[in-house]
Order: structure tokens, then C-alpha cells, then sequence
């Protein structure tokens, strides 16, 4: 029931969105393709590559950067199979306030600490071809540091269903869970993961049912840099025509 795969490793504050659209229908198995960034990319990430087998198709996404100032930035990402490249296109005006607009997300989750605390929000948000909003999952996470350990301080989650779209679609939250939550590293990176699944039945055709998977794992080290693992998942009638972002606050 799993489809579309995607990692990401970004960090602190900064809105990262990303809207994954392959650009291209299902494609019978494939090896793994390993994708290059074009000469138009606005971002290069670490990784990025892609596989399918049947109709189910996964792209990995991964990508890093060190502590910055407060900021936003929507990056759609397009894969090009047959040069094997993709493009990732900065968001701005009108198309980034949009995204941040459309969010369920909490955005004033604070805590207050005596060493150094740092905090990192992450959202996957599924959209149909027109960026409609179908269903979103987001954790956000705190953690502090003495500088040479990591120790966990909160964290929490939520789901979210369109119920209905605009377009009077129908989403629901078939499941809303934690995953782990340990100290890893010889106590050096806090890792916290929660995953969540949405169905509809009137996406396509009638009583035909879709449906999508988001997972979101984070890894938050001493220095305050971070890892994110998200992960999304479409499957089912006219599951290709989803696409959906990943957005870091």
C-alpha cells in the first residue's frame, strides 16, 4: 500500500518545503536510478534517487545544511527519468504564502531551558494537482545539550484529513502514531519518529479507494544540526496524480 519514499536531512527554523512531482506516469520496474542536479537547480541536495516497481514509485531525498538565521524556503523538486537530473525551483511570493497558509501545523510550540535548547518542526503535505491540501502529518521536536550530550525535552505530533476539499473530496486519518524515541550515538543524538495514514474513497472513480502514508523521523545532535527522514507513501486509484511537499519550521 506504500509508495512514493522520501529522505531528508535539513535544519533549524528554516521552513523547508519540498513538492516532489516526477513528471512522468507510472513507470514499469526500474533499477535504482541515481538523479544529478540540472544547471537550473536552486538547491543541490546529497541524494536523490528513484526506483518503481509496478505502481508503486519511490524517490529518496536526501540533503543537509548547518544552523542558519530564521527563514523560509519551498523547493518544487522535479525528476527527470530519461537524463536522469532533477530540478529543485525555489517558491516565492505569492506560491511560498500559499504553502505556509495552507498549514495545519502549530507554529508556537516553545520551551525554555537553561543549557542549549533546539527545536526543529517538520510537515509532509500531500496536495492534488492543483496544490489543493489532502492531508498533512508534522512532529516537532525539542532537545537540549550540555555540549557533549544530547537529552531529549518534548515533543509532539499531529494529523490532519481535508474532510471535505474544495473540490467536496473526502480524506480521513485512518492512523495517527508515534514511532521511536531513544538517545543513540553514546548519548550524543536524540532520534524521535511518528507516522500517520489517510484514506478516500472518492479521489477517482467512485467507492475506488486511495491512499497515502507520511513517516517522519529526526535525528537532533549536541551541535544543534539535525537529520530528517521523511518518508511518503500513495497507492491506489489515480494515486499518481498526488504530489506533496515536505516543509521545515
Amino acid at each position: 500500500m506504500h509508495v512514493l519514499r522520501k529522505k531528508f536531512v535539513v535544519l533549524l527554523i528554516v521552513i523547508l518545503g519540498v513538492c516532489l512531482y516526477t513528471g512522468v506516469g507510472f513507470a514499469k520496474d526500474t533499477s535504482l536510478i541515481e538523479l544529478s542536479a540540472s544547471e537550473q537547480s536552486d538547491k543541490y541536495f546529497e541524494e536523490v534517487k528513484y526506483y518503481s516497481t509496478g505502481d508503486v514509485q519511490t524517490v529518496i531525498i536526501k540533503g543537509s545544511v548547518k544552523n542558519k538565521d530564521d527563514g523560509i524556503a519551498v523547493y518544487d523538486i522535479e525528476l527527470d527519468l530519461t537524463n536522469k537530473t532533477y530540478t529543485s525551483t525555489r517558491a516565492k511570493g505569492a506560491e511560498l504564502q500559499s504553502v505556509i497558509e495552507s498549514l495545519a501545523m502549530e507554529k508556537d510550540f516553545k520551551l525554555n531551558s537553561t543549557m542549549n535548547t533546539y527545536s526543529i518542526g517538520v510537515t509532509v503535505l500531500t496536495v492534488d494537482p492543483v496544490n489543493e491540501p489532502l492531508c498533512e502529518t508534522g512532529q516537532m521536536l525539542f532537545w537540549s545539550s550540555d555540549g557533549t550530550y544530547s537529552y531529549f525535552d518534548k515533543r509532539k505530533k499531529f494529523a490532519w484529513a481535508a474532510n471535505p476539499t474544495r473540490f467536496n473530496t473526502h480524506w480521513f486519518v485512518e492512523e495517527d502514531e508515534w514511532g521511536g524515541l531513544r538517545i543513540i550515538d553514546l548519548g550524543r543524538t536524540v532520534l524521535s519518529s511518528n507516522y500517520a495514514s489517510y484514506y478516500n474513497f472518492d479521489f477517482g472513480l467512485p467507492n475506488s479507494r486511495t491512499d497515502v502514508y507520511h513517516k517522519i523521523t529526526i535525528e537532533g545532535y549536541r551541535t544543534g544540526d539535525y537529520e530528517i527522514y521523511t518518508t511518503y507513501d500513495a497507492s491506489g486509484e489515480a494515486s499518481f496524480l498526488l504530489r506533496f511537499k515536505v516543509i521545515e519550521w
